[in-house]
């Protein structure tokens, strides 16, 4: 995965990434979009994640560090938190997006102890980050005089 720094989310994507996750889903699938309707993520029925390039998160949580073997591993689970709180995903699948955290840790080489750790900690903690609701006027669009 490529990425850049960023003044406010602190990461951006600047390719696009496909990851398969353990998430079924009725239906066609569902989508994070920008208020200009772009595409920023998509979670087919089958579990696959695609994480579109302009995709914006803040790296790993609390007192976590953003080192590259946790990169990939955090994005993906900012990405499926979000649709949690946008109610595109119910509050069952926090334990999938939680796995896939502690998955994503491994595939790229971090540690077991460490992943370990991560993961207790989003059981633990991430409940309230994941039913923390998005802010209504997200999308509303302003106008300065």
């Amino acid at each position: 995965m490529r990425y850049v720094r960023t003044d406010f989310w602190n990461y951006r994507v600047v390719e696009t990434l496909h990851v398969q996750t353990a998430l079924r889903l009725p239906g066609t699938g569902v989508g994070i979009f920008d208020s200009g309707g772009n595409e920023l993520a998509w979670l087919n029925p089958g579990g696959s994640l695609t994480i579109y390039d302009g995709y914006s998160w803040d790296g790993a949580s609390g007192p976590a560090i953003d080192t590259p073997d946790f990169m990939t591993a955090s994005l993906v689970h900012d990405v499926l938190y979000q649709f949690i709180r946008l109610g595109k995903l119910p509050m069952s699948a926090r334990k999938e997006a939680d796995q896939a955290l502690y998955d994503l840790c491994i595939a790229a080489g971090m540690n077991w102890f460490r992943a370990q750790y991560v993961y207790q900690a989003v059981r633990l903690f991430g409940g309230a980050n994941a039913s923390k609701p998005m802010p209504q006027d997200l999308n509303k669009i302003y106008e300065a005089k």
